[in-house]
């Protein structure tokens, strides 16, 4: 992810180009594709099909919906969301 964030920064213009961090990152990072917005709008509406086709009670049928969304929204890869975990607080049982 991070170095997702560097190279989006550099090509932006928001980092510079000198830095010894970006040049790092410039050297070893694979090629890196964001969705175009029509492209995350189709995924979003195909979600909420696929939500609304097997549940139409709730709001989504499984973690799909919130997983994409979360990745959409930080740029997480797969295996920093499933090794996200919930801090609860103020609850009253413990896990």
């Amino acid at each position: 992810m991070h170095t997702a964030c560097i190279l989006q920064g550099a090509r932006t213009g928001v980092l510079m180009k000198s830095s010894a961090a970006l040049s790092r990152a410039v050297t070893h990072a694979a090629v890196i594709r964001y969705l175009t917005p029509a492209e995350e709008t189709r995924l979003l509406a195909a979600l909420a099909d696929r939500d609304s086709e097997h549940a139409p009670m709730v709001s989504y049928t499984d973690h799909m919906t919130p997983l994409v969304t979360l990745a959409l929204h930080t740029g997480l890869r797969r295996g920093e969301l499933f090794g996200l975990r919930s801090r609860r607080s103020g609850s009253t049982t413990s896990r």
